[in-house]
C-alpha cells in the first residue's frame, strides 16, 4: 500500500470521510433510541452518550448527509480536529456546524500538494484528471504541483507510481503583534 505517501494530517482527513466523529444534538423530547436505531440503519457507530442528551458517533460523510434528513435531529457538530481545517466556510442555515460543512466540501474538492521524482510532467495531469481532479499550479522548483481533488480520491493518486509524497494544502496563518495586542 502506498498510504505512507499520504503525509500529516491530510491522512486524519480522509480519515474523516470513512469515519468522521460526530456530536448529534437531538430534537426536545426525542427519544435517544430512536436516533440510535437510526445510526445503526445507515451505518453509523455509537461511541456513547454526554452530558445533556448529546450522542457521540461516527458516520462517513456519505451517510451524515443521508442521516441530515432526520427530522429527529436539531443539530450536527464536528468532533473531530477542527484545526485541520480552513474555517472559511460561513454559517449556513443547517443542521450542520460549520466545520462539518467545509468537511463536506472536501468531498468535491481538497487542496493537496503533490511531490513526483521530476516535477509535474502530463501523466500526471492525465491521472489528476481522470481521478476529476485539477492541476493549480506548477511548484517546479520543489518537483510538486499544486491540485485540488475529491478527498474520497486521494488514496488512488498515492497509488500512481509517480507519486512521492502528497499533503494536504493547508491555508498559513500568522499573527501580527501591533502595540502590544496580537491580531
Amino acid at each position: 500500500m502506498s498510504f505512507e505517501k499520504i503525509m500529516k494530517p491530510l491522512d486524519e482527513l480522509i480519515q474523516y470521510f470513512y469515519n468522521c466523529p460526530i456530536i448529534v444534538e437531538p430534537q426536545t423530547e426525542t427519544p435517544l433510541n430512536l436516533i440510535m436505531n437510526e445510526i445503526k440503519d445507515i451505518g453509523g457507530k455509537i461511541k456513547g452518550v454526554s452530558f445533556g442528551n448529546t450522542l457521540r458517533v461516527e458516520l462517513s460523510l456519505e451517510d451524515l448527509e443521508e442521516f441530515d434528513k432526520s427530522k429527529n435531529i436539531k443539530k450536527l457538530r464536528f468532533d473531530g480536529d477542527y484545526k485541520l481545517l480552513r474555517g472559511v466556510i460561513p454559517e449556513q442555515e443547517s443542521k450542520f456546524d460549520k466545520y462539518l460543512i467545509e468537511l463536506l466540501s472536501f468531498i468535491e474538492s481538497i487542496p493537496v500538494i503533490v511531490q513526483t521524482p521530476d516535477g509535474l510532467k502530463e501523466e500526471d495531469k492525465m491521472e489528476v484528471e481522470k481521478l476529476g481532479g485539477e492541476i493549480k499550479d506548477n511548484l517546479w522548483i520543489i518537483n510538486s504541483y499544486s491540485a485540488t481533488l475529491p478527498l474520497n480520491r486521494i488514496r488512488e493518486l498515492a497509488e500512481f507510481f509517480r507519486v512521492v509524497r502528497i499533503w494536504y494544502d493547508q491555508p498559513l496563518f500568522g499573527f501580527y503583534k501591533v502595540g502590544g495586542e496580537i491580531l
